[in-house]
């Protein structure tokens, strides 16, 4: 049996090693691919980056509930002996972490975030086995009631509003 012959190569193919032409399938494909560029013309526009979306502030009415349970916790054991207001103190101390972890979580503002980070940075200094003296005891006890108190109150909260309204502008 003949071994079959192999028909020479046509004289409209393109030489080997060459890339051949692109077809229309191709290009149309191409044109059809966000981001590609054609080979004969520029690169493609592409949308602009997106601005990120401005954030509102989250609420945090549920969070200034908790301070305010706090507070009333404190303000029931004002009248008790070191030991106790002292064991209310390691108590606060635990609670109030949590509650920072969980602002941080959502986004607070560093200005509602920064006194509580301070009344916990001094519980903190504070936090050994024995009590520390009445007057120290007495002063952590005041500072945290104030903390608690302006938190619960949304006295650090920002305005709501970019810019206040000017007045003049309505009349």
């Amino acid at each position: 049996m003949p071994a079959a012959e192999i028909p020479p190569a046509s004289p409209s193919a393109p030489p080997a090693g060459t890339v051949p032409p692109e077809g229309i399938f191709r290009r149309v494909l191409r044109a059809l691919t966000p981001g590609t560029r054609d080979h004969k013309g520029p690169p493609k526009q592409t949308l602009p980056e997106a601005v990120p979306p401005v954030l509102a502030t989250p609420d945090l009415s549920a969070y200034r509930r908790r301070a305010a349970e706090l507070l009333e916790r404190l303000c029931r054991s004002r009248g008790a002996d070191a030991g106790n207001r002292f064991a209310e103190l390691g108590f606060l101390m635990v609670q109030l972490q949590a509650l920072l972890e969980d602002l941080r979580s959502i986004g607070a503002p560093a200005t509602e975030v920064e006194p509580l980070d301070k009344l916990l940075a001094e519980l903190s200094l504070r936090s050994t086995r024995t009590p520390p003296s009445e007057e120290t005891l007495d002063r952590l006890w005041r500072q945290a009631e104030q903390t608690l108190q302006s938190f619960s109150q949304g006295v650090g909260e920002q305005p709501t509003s970019a810019s206040p309204r000017r007045e003049q502008f309505w009349k």
